[in-house]
């Protein structure tokens, strides 16, 4: 809430807010300590929700205003027999995926609810894997350059997008990064915009 004030003190509205932190935790069902439960649900659900509140009356007074959630093709990847692959492939994913699904149901709701006020809420996901310091820390069997990663250009590229549109033009929308870029015609450029990324995996998320 102090991050928030200062934020507003000091630049005035927030246009665009974008909530994509979060630290998973992957452990068995009974690994979790309350402690660890209670942390993941703020983290991944209560923390974008308490930041929307916070930030959707400066919004609502100026007509205008993007909100982008981070989704995850774990909410539409079920775990299927053979579980060992599903486990080898994702994690142990229930508590994560089980978050994400929240975060999408509840981006939906609100790009209804805040349609009439002339704020955007979407959804971006990748649709294998994005490599981050706190995947590469979970110890999963396989690195970088494996089939499950994919470049997080187009990720960033599909989140300008989605942020740049009205909700008249976009709204209510999940995009699976490097296939909703396909959808619409647009490149993907490198992090510093100088260079066009080429290569798209011709993935289809599960649906």
């Amino acid at each position: 809430e102090a991050f928030v004030r200062a934020c507003q003190e000091q630049l005035g509205t927030v246009d665009v807010l974008v909530n994509n932190a979060g630290t998973p935790l992957y452990k068995t069902i009974d690994e979790y300590s309350f402690d660890d439960l209670r942390n993941q649900i703020g983290m991944y659900y209560e923390g974008p929700l308490h930041l929307i509140n916070m930030l959707v009356p400066g919004m609502k007074a100026k007509g205008t205003g993007a909100i982008l959630n981070l989704g995850s093709s774990s909410v539409v990847k079920l775990p299927k027999q053979p579980y060992s692959e599903h486990l080898a492939y994702f994690g142990i994913d229930a508590l994560y995926a089980s978050l994400k699904a929240a975060d999408h149901r509840m981006s939906f709701g609100l790009a209804a609810e805040l349609y009439e006020h002339g704020i955007a809420v979407n959804i971006v996901a990748p649709v294998r894997a994005v490599w981050t310091p706190g995947l590469e820390n979970l110890g999963l069997e396989f690195g970088p350059d494996h089939e499950a990663i994919e470049k997080e250009e187009h990720i960033a590229e599909a989140a300008l997008a989605l942020v740049s549109a009205p909700p008249e033009v976009r709204t209510g929308v999940l995009a699976w990064s490097y296939q909703f870029l396909d959808e619409i015609g647009r490149t993907t450029m490198s992090l510093d915009g100088k260079s066009v990324i080429e290569a798209r995996e011709p993935v289809t998320a599960e649906a």
